[in-house]
């Protein structure tokens, strides 16, 4: 601890040494705060064409799929951009992703580096993760400025990499016991202890639908099961049910006692019907899972004569079109389905008196844009159009007998939603309409060309790709995924991509069913009848522009105030200093005016925390007072998670295609690893005058016993004065036992020179960037030092430390097994020091690569061990080179049939592409 603050104050001294971090820091704030001025001037010279949310940022994950199994890494590609323009080059450098369980508790974080709009991360997946539902949300801070429609999110299902041998279905048995006039009543067999294995005898269960809610609560019966026998009003919505078990746990589901439910709703183009004038209705059908249903019919009047016949797309959308409208009539709709069958009679929206009608259509080349009224007061009109909160259109003209039209070039917009806008004389906002405009010549056009037309199984692919737009080959971001189209491709055919995440879903509220199949070649949907339904009143980009509180990261921070006890010496200026435990302490500065606040802005720092203390070194003992040092808290973001019509419970057959592949890989692996390997009984480990502690006993069984053990108290014992922790004391007394070696930076490091070597605390692997933090702990901290040799899974141990696979060749090596007072590992080693307070602050998390087998020699030996991945291939960066060409290739694995390459690239100008071919394999002859 004394050479610790000799360390600070030697390098406090040395203003240039200890500056020069927050030095470079200053330099990027200062071209950051160039770069923000100039776009807020340009934004002042337009500020009335600009919405609140058009100030925010748009981030998308790009996922390997939305279906994983607990053997599964969850890989993600993130990008960011501004709302406007889609341009990366000035976004957050920080990003925060979690993973989220239907009991909406974060599961995981990450902290997610970003370099000029784009990063990557993972979640690893393991058999502790329960079947369920799962969110995985992302955000920046400066993103808290808007609403929660700019968090993104994502639904994804995880399942059992075992199939399982009992049921694991939490709500079973749906039955509906008798239906009276005005109510129903259901009974539903619930078994908690499916999602919590110490449930008591309580469970309680709240039941919810339309408004109303009420909580029950239920006994046990036999077999662990619980009884919800309930009554309910002749709904036809759905039924939220959320379990609680008397732990804390809950599971949240939603169902519908009716199979046949089905909602139908009619959006009006513009808003309203209005009485003499025509108008566009589109129509929306959703069954009771919440996805489209296919429904046809009929439009009658009172006298239930035909008005207008309709039939919906698959997704249940469509459109028809009402003439002569009167307010004199009342319209129903009488909808089918497939089979003619009628399902029920719905009213339309009622007709209005008076009002504007909106029309909108396009050629190639323009969009036509009709606005009428049925009273000839007002004599002008004003249409805006705007495309993600900025308006690119305006235009004020005279109505002529109540009407007036546009015509509007579409290379006036970029290429997204438009929303169109009338505004009356007195520029009140009276009808409005989405649009959505097409311009494809817009989109990066990426090429890619296989170098066979057939491949064998493990066989060696190669591309090329080629941006045919070589003026953004170096400002590209480009990912290449690569899956099984049997298991996966039907899936990846219908959710989002970059391409309809940036262009469409971003700008709407709500979820779009299917938001991909709207952006493939040979569509069987109209995007429009998606403008007239979903897009009806729910664009995003709607409020006046407000505060912004929250600042835009571009590093990781340290936050806090400083204040003196001695309230009648203010303004005081205290020197503080942050010191942050990486490969080596860095070291920040800064002068205070007390009271008040401090920012450090660090360097990249990456792990999963990085320890921190803050420390005065303004000597105030003179004048009695004493400085206090507080440091900010982030709060955690609301959870909302969305149930409706996601019941786990579920599997459509795409589902259970990935599902069963997944476990069938797993079984193939763990049978290979049986067959050859065989099953080794772990060694019983009986050391003299040796405590088995529960932390020794975990490193025990996965690395083996220890071949030298060094009390804590001899390294205490022969530690010299001059000590600055562990690894001094081993080095001065023991040298017989362990080596001790110095780096070049100075740092202390411990080896068997005939062995990689790693270091394990309190069972807890030290990780990479933190092997260097094990010198300092004290020697009093440590209550045993012990040598591993040839320990087991060393292997496993090395990616875990290294965050990658091991290199060719590695089977085993040396553990450090140290263990201390704390039994908390490295930190709470380091922690345990009362001089200091040392605290905890969340850095970058690490990244590793995509494992990809290389099949250069295809023997028997090679074919017993079997491939079975998926992904087949991923990589979230393709380099182009000048001419905007990138080469890569990958190995097919022993799976045949088609596999599809799918392309997503953003340019950092906000031009985007996606592109995807499929290709195949066959029996390789060799494994015949």
């Amino acid at each position: 601890m004394l050479l610790f603050n000799v360390f600070v104050l030697a390098n406090y001294k040395d203003k240039k040494y200890l500056l020069k971090n927050e030095f470079m820091h200053f330099l990027k704030v200062c071209f950051s705060i160039i770069v923000l001025s100039i776009t807020s001037f340009l934004y002042s010279q337009s500020i009335k064409r600009y919405s609140h949310n058009s100030l925010a940022e748009k981030i998308y994950l790009q996922l390997d799929n939305d279906v994983y199994t607990t053997n599964k890494t969850i890989w993600f590609k993130a990008v960011i951009a501004n709302a406007v323009a889609h341009e990366t080059l000035l976004s957050s450098g920080v990003l925060y992703v979690d993973l989220i369980s239907a009991e909406e508790k974060v599961i995981e974080s990450k902290i997610i580096k970003i370099s000029e709009g784009i990063g990557r991360g993972y979640f690893d997946l393991n058999t502790g993760f329960k079947e369920g539902l799962y969110q995985i949300r992302a955000y920046t801070e400066w993103n808290r400025n808007f609403e929660a429609d700019f968090v993104f999110k994502k639904y994804i299902q995880i399942f059992s990499a075992e199939e399982p041998k009992n049921s694991n279905v939490i709500l079973e048995n749906l039955r509906l016991i008798d239906t009276l006039e005005g109510s129903t009543r259901f009974k539903i067999d619930i078994y908690p202890k499916r999602f919590d294995n110490n449930d008591k005898n309580d469970l309680k269960v709240t039941v919810s639908f339309d408004k109303e809610q009420e909580t029950v609560q239920l006994k046990k019966g036999k077999n662990n099961k619980y009884l919800l026998d309930y009554t309910l009003p002749a709904i036809n919505s759905l039924i939220n049910l959320k379990l609680q078990t008397q732990n804390g746990l809950s599971y949240t589901t939603s169902f519908s006692v009716n199979p046949n439910y089905l909602e139908v709703q009619f959006f009006p183009e513009g808003g309203d019907l209005i009485d003499q004038l025509s108008c566009k209705v589109g129509l929306k059908a959703t069954g009771f899972n919440g996805f489209g249903k296919y429904v046809e019919g009929d439009i009658v009047d009172e006298n239930n004569n035909l008005v207008s016949t309709f039939k919906s797309n698959r997704l249940g959308m469509g459109n028809f079109i009402l003439n002569e409208i009167d307010i004199s009539k009342t319209y129903h709709a009488i909808v089918r389905d497939s089979l003619k069958t009628i399902l029920k009679k719905i009213p339309l929206p009622k007709v209005i008196k008076s009002g504007y009608s909106l029309e909108v259509n396009s050629d190639d080349k323009n969009i036509f844009v009709g606005v009428r009224l049925n009273k000839q007061n007002p004599k002008t009109v004003i249409l805006k159009g705007a495309t993600r909160g900025y308006e690119y259109f305006v235009e004020n003209k005279n109505l002529i007998n109540g009407e007036c039209s546009y015509i509007i070039a579409k290379d006036k917009f970029p290429e997204g939603v438009i929303a169109f806008t009338v505004l009356d004389d007195f520029n009140k906002p009276v009808s409005e309409r989405l649009f959505f405009n097409t311009r494809e010549e817009n989109r990066i056009d990426l090429s890619i060309n296989l170098d066979k037309l057939s491949y064998k199984q493990r066989d060696q692919v190669n591309l090329t790709i080629e941006n045919n737009h070589n003026s953004d080959a170096n400002n590209l971001s480009t990912s290449i995924l690569v899956l099984d189209k049997d298991s996966s491709g039907e899936l990846q055919y219908s959710r989002e991509n970059l391409l309809s995440y940036f262009l469409l879903s971003s700008d709407l509220k709500g979820h779009i069913e299917s938001p991909g199949s709207y952006f493939r070649d040979n569509i069987d949907l109209d995007i429009d009848d998606l403008m007239l339904t979903q897009g009806w009143r729910k664009y995003k980009y709607r409020k006046p522009l407000d505060k912004l509180n929250y600042t835009l990261e571009k590093s990781l921070e340290v936050k806090g105030v400083v204040s003196v006890n001695n309230s009648k010496l203010e303004k005081e200026e205290v020197d503080i200093l942050l010191m942050v435990f990486d490969r080596k302490p860095i070291t920040y500065a800064k002068t205070i005016v007390s009271p008040g606040s401090f920012r450090f802005r660090l360097e990249d720092m990456y792990g999963d925390y990085k320890e921190f203390l803050t420390k005065s070194l303004t000597d105030f003992k003179k004048k009695n007072k004493k400085v206090k040092i507080a440091i900010s808290k982030k709060q955690q973001l609301p959870i909302s998670f969305d149930f409706k019509n996601r019941d786990i419970g579920i599997k459509d057959s795409l589902i259970e295609k990935v599902v069963k592949a997944n476990q069938f890989q797993k079984y193939r692996q763990d049978k290979y690893y049986k067959d050859y390997y065989g099953v080794t009984k772990l060694d019983e480990v009986v050391v003299d005058a040796y405590k088995l502690t529960p932390e020794r006993e975990k490193v025990n069984k996965k690395y083996g016993k220890p071949n030298i053990v060094i009390d804590g108290k001899d390294i205490q014992e022969k530690e010299p004065k001059w000590s600055n922790g562990l690894y001094s004391a081993l080095r001065h007394g023991f040298q017989d036992k362990i080596i001790i070696r110095r780096s070049p930076n100075g740092n202390f490091y411990a080896e068997d020179p005939s062995q990689r070597t790693l270091v394990v605390v309190d069972g807890i692997p030290v990780k990479e960037q933190d092997l260097d933090l094990v010198q300092y702990i004290r020697s009093d901290e440590i209550t045993s030092f012990e040598i591993i040799n040839n320990a087991r899974n060393f292997k496993a141990l090395i990616a875990e430390v290294y965050s990658t696979f091991p290199p060719y060749g590695i089977t085993d090596g040396c553990v450090l097994a140290i263990y201390t007072n704390s039994k908390k590992g490295l930190f709470g080693a380091l922690k345990s020091t009362k001089k200091v307070e040392i605290q905890s602050i969340p850095v970058f998390a690490t990244n590793k690569e995509f494992y990809a087998p290389i099949h250069n020699v295809i023997n028997k030996i090679d074919w017993s061990n079997p491939d079975l991945r998926s992904p087949l291939f991923w990589k979230p960066e393709i380099k182009f080179n000048q001419k905007g060409i990138a080469t890569l290739s990958f190995y097919n694995s022993d799976k045949t049939g088609d596999f599809l390459i799918i392309l997503e690239t953003i340019s950092n100008t906000g031009k985007i592409g996606y592109k995807e071919i499929t290709y195949n394999v066959i029996t390789n002859d060799f494994n015949d």
